[in-house]
């Protein structure tokens, strides 16, 4: 049995660039679809999902503090 788990997680091919960062986003918005979510179970590598998952945290929260740094200096007042 343990041999039939190796060459599953070696036969695993990915689910491409763009299709990991099509499905970290709809997982992270909650609107992935049941079959997506299969698809990615059963093709992509779980360090995949992991390591995209770190990187939309990063940028959302780079990306959220930028947001709030630009309405900040647009609000604030002009001395």
């Amino acid at each position: 049995m343990n041999e039939q788990s190796t060459n599953t997680d070696t036969q695993r091919k990915g689910i491409g660039f763009w299709r990991t960062i099509q499905s970290t986003i709809a997982a992270a918005c909650g609107v992935q679809t049941k079959a997506n979510r299969e698809r990615d179970f059963a093709q992509a590598k779980p360090s995949t999902f992991v390591i995209a998952g770190i990187l939309f945290v990063v940028v959302f929260i780079f990306g959220m503090y930028g947001i709030v740094q630009l309405v900040i200096s647009v609000a604030s007042p002009v001395k």
